[in-house]
């Protein structure tokens, strides 16, 4: 979380359509006391165009 100067993070790896590990790591604001978890909701803006052109042919 250093590298990209985020307060907290949020983690979700899903295999064959079924979410198989979801966590939260840090706080969802700095200066507060609230983590994040596998439900916190974040603003990811622009990023969702790259997230429409990824292909799942891995």
């Amino acid at each position: 979380m250093k590298t990209f100067d985020v307060p907290g993070v949020g983690v979700a790896v899903v295999k064959d359509g079924e979410v198989v590990f979801a966590k939260g790591y840090g706080v969802r604001k700095l200066g507060e006391n609230a983590s994040v978890d596998s439900h916190t909701l974040f603003g990811i803006g622009s990023n969702t165009k790259a997230f429409t052109t990824l292909r799942s042919e891995f």
